[in-house]
């Protein structure tokens, strides 16, 4: 806005039509950016609920939700080290919802695809358990979780379908719940 301002100022003749178009963008400026410069700049809840948790920087966490929000900028802002190739479990809730609305004996093909991106999510999380070794994984556990249209998903439920994922598991144990998640 201060640019469009300074444009303005700078210019020493200005004609009509550039007064209409200078002062439609401070209104547009001010109607995009407005509510943002009331509220200030982002703050995720969680990062205030999980960073007691992180006692150092560098500490490799994991979160596993649907949501992009309760990883990041709570990451960031803590130093911590992220220990997963994705940012959000989105992939999840869209092959359940996918396979909650197919009809699968007359889509068989289209539920082996999402039995395959379910499986494939399942690998991905468990390999990344095994590959970064999170200090901490915050799990989301509410009720309805984001993009799963108020389907239930337990996310250490769906990862112990893999054999692969019970001995990894041993090694955590639960120190808190923040924000729904423990």
């Amino acid at each position: 806005m201060l640019g469009s301002v300074w444009l303005f100022q700078a210019t020493a003749t200005l004609s009509r039509s550039d007064l209409v178009v200078g002062v439609l963008t401070i209104v547009i400026l001010f109607l995009t950016l407005g509510r943002q410069i009331e509220y200030g700049p982002y703050r995720a809840r969680t990062t205030a609920a999980f960073a007691p948790f992180v006692d150092r920087p560098g500490t490799p966490v994991m979160v596993l939700s649907s949501n992009l929000s309760p990883s990041f900028p709570f990451v960031n802002e803590v130093q911590a080290r992220w220990s997963s190739r994705f940012p959000a479990q989105w992939h999840i809730p869209g092959a359940l919802v996918g396979k909650a609305r197919a009809d699968c004996r007359m889509q068989p093909q289209r539920c082996a695809t999402l039995d395959s991106i379910l499986a494939d999510a399942r690998t991905a999380m468990i390999e990344d358990i095994i590959r970064y070794r999170p200090k901490l994984v915050f799990v989301d556990v509410r009720r309805n979780k984001s993009y799963f249209e108020r389907l239930p998903f337990d996310y250490l439920a769906f990862l112990r379908q893999d054999q692969a994922f019970a001995p990894l598991w041993t090694s955590y144990r639960k120190v808190g719940q923040a924000a729904g998640y423990e």
